[in-house]
C-alpha cells in the first residue's frame, strides 16, 4: 500500500514538474504573442476619418517588369527606366496632403500638392540645378514649408498613367505605343517627340522620355506634351527644360493654396534596436499622421539581391549599399495584427502602381510582402520593415526619449 501510494506521488510529482517546464518553455513565446496583440492595435490612415482617405495612390510610373521577357534591371536599382524618379516627392506630397487635412487646412475643391511642385521647392531651396530626381522627404517638406503657399494640382494624376506604364511593359514598339497614348498624345508631339528624344542627354529609352512626359502632363493637364517635347528639344536635360514650366504654372494664382501652419519635421536618430519602436510611436501619436521612410526597396524585391542597412559604430550612421538597397521613400499608412502569422504589421503606400503582385515578390514566393491591395499598398512585417529603413521622417511635438 505505502509502495503503491509512494509511486502514485512520484507519478504526480513528475507529471507537474513536466508541465511546468512545458509552460515555463512556451511563455515567452505566449506572452511575446500577447504583448504583440496589444501593441498591435489596427490603425489606418487611409480609411474612415483617416488623413489620406479618399486621396489617391500616386503612381511614378516605376514598373519592374519592363520587358515581355521579364524583369529589367536598370542603374538606379528597382527602379525602371520609364519614370521619373520622384518616390520622395510623392512621399512628401502625400505627407502634406495628410497634414493639411488633419489640421483643417485642405485646399479647397477636391486639391492636393503637386508631385513636381514639391520637387520644384526641394532644388529651388538648396540650389539644385542638377536634377529634380532623387532627394530627402524631409529636406522636401522643409523646401515647401519655407513659402507661405503650396503648389497645388486638380487631377486624379495616376490612373491614366497605370495603361500607358502597362502598355510600354507589354510592347516597346512605338506604334503601339502610339496607339496608347492617343488619349492625351497632339498631332504635332511626334516629330517633337522624335527631335528632342534624338538630342536629351538621358540615360533612358524612347518611351522613358515620353513616360516622364506624360508625368508632368497627368499633373498639370493645361499643358500640352507638344509644349514639354518643345522645351525638351532646346535642352540637353530634363531639370532646365520643365523647371521653369513648373515654376510658371505653380505662379499662378489659381493654383496655390495659402497655409496659415506648417509641419515641424526632423529625421530621429535610428538605432539599431529601436527602428520599429519609433514607427509604433509616431503611429500611435495623437497627430494621426502616416509616417514618411527612406528604406531599401530590394525588400519588396528580395529576389534581386538584398543588403540590409547596417550600423556603422565608428562613423556613428547607417552604411547603405546602394546597388544591393535599391534607395526608396514610401509612407506607412497603416498597422495591423495578423492572425496567421501572429505578427505585427505595417501598410506601405508605394508608388510603383497597383499591379499587384506582378511588381513585387510576396511571403509565399519567399518575400516579406504578406498582401498587396488593389492600389499597390502592401503589408509587410513591421520587424522586417524597420531592419530595411535607414531614414524617417518625424514631426514635432512628440520627440524621442
Amino acid at each position: 500500500m505505502k509502495s503503491a501510494l509512494k509511486k502514485a506521488v512520484k507519478r504526480t510529482t513528475f507529471h507537474i514538474l513536466t508541465n511546468l517546464c512545458l509552460f515555463s518553455f512556451f511563455l515567452p513565446t505566449l506572452h511575446a504573442d500577447f504583448h504583440s496583440a496589444r501593441r498591435c492595435t489596427s490603425i489606418r490612415h487611409d480609411e474612415g476619418d483617416g488623413p489620406l482617405a479618399g486621396m489617391p495612390v500616386l503612381d511614378q510610373g516605376m514598373y519592374i517588369n519592363e520587358t515581355p521577357e521579364g524583369p529589367g534591371d536598370s542603374e538606379e536599382g528597382d527602379r525602371s527606366r520609364t519614370s521619373l524618379g520622384l518616390c520622395y516627392a510623392i512621399t512628401a506630397s502625400q505627407f502634406l496632403d495628410a497634414y493639411l487635412n488633419r489640421t483643417g487646412q485642405r485646399p479647397p475643391g477636391g486639391s492636393r500638392a503637386s508631385v513636381l511642385g514639391v520637387a520644384q521647392s526641394y532644388i529651388d531651396e538648396h540650389t539644385r540645378d542638377d536634377s529634380l530626381e532623387g532627394g530627402r522627404v524631409t529636406r522636401a517638406i522643409e523646401a515647401v514649408s519655407a513659402g507661405n503657399t503650396l503648389c497645388t494640382v486638380n487631377s486624379d494624376m495616376g490612373r491614366e498613367s497605370n495603361e500607358l506604364a502597362e502598355a510600354l511593359a507589354l510592347n516597346h514598339r512605338l506604334e503601339r505605343f502610339h496607339e496608347s497614348i492617343s488619349s492625351w498624345w497632339d498631332e504635332s508631339s511626334w516629330p517633337l517627340f522624335n527631335s528632342a528624344s534624338s538630342r536629351l542627354n538621358l540615360a533612358r529609352s524612347h518611351n522613358g522620355l515620353a513616360c516622364s512626359v506624360n508625368h508632368f502632363y497627368q499633373e498639370h493637364s493645361l499643358i500640352l506634351p507638344s509644349d514639354v517635347f518643345r522645351a525638351l528639344e532646346a535642352e540637353n536635360d530634363i531639370t532646365p527644360a520643365l523647371s521653369p514650366m513648373i515654376r510658371n504654372y505653380c505662379s499662378q494664382a489659381g493654383n496655390q493654396h495659402r497655409v496659415q501652419r506648417w509641419p515641424e519635421v526632423f529625421n530621429p536618430r535610428l538605432r539599431k534596436r529601436n527602428r520599429e519602436d519609433l514607427l509604433h510611436r509616431y503611429l500611435e501619436d495623437p497627430a494621426r499622421l502616416p509616417i514618411p521612410i527612406d528604406y531599401c526597396s530590394r525588400i519588396l524585391r528580395p529576389d534581386r539581391g538584398l543588403e540590409l542597412p547596417t550600423w556603422d559604430k565608428e562613423e556613428n550612421k547607417w552604411q547603405v549599399n546602394p546597388e544591393s538597397c535599391g534607395k526608396h521613400a514610401s509612407l506607412i499608412v497603416g498597422r495591423r495584427f495578423n492572425q496567421e502569422t501572429r505578427k505585427c504589421e505595417f501598410l506601405v503606400r508605394n508608388s510603383w502602381g497597383s499591379r499587384c503582385p506582378e511588381s513585387y515578390v510576396t511571403r509565399e514566393e519567399g518575400g516579406y510582402i504578406t498582401q498587396c491591395d488593389e492600389n499597390g499598398q502592401l503589408w509587410i512585417n513591421s520587424e522586417d520593415l524597420a531592419s530595411a529603413m535607414y531614414r524617417m521622417t518625424a514631426w514635432e511635438p512628440l520627440t524621442e526619449n
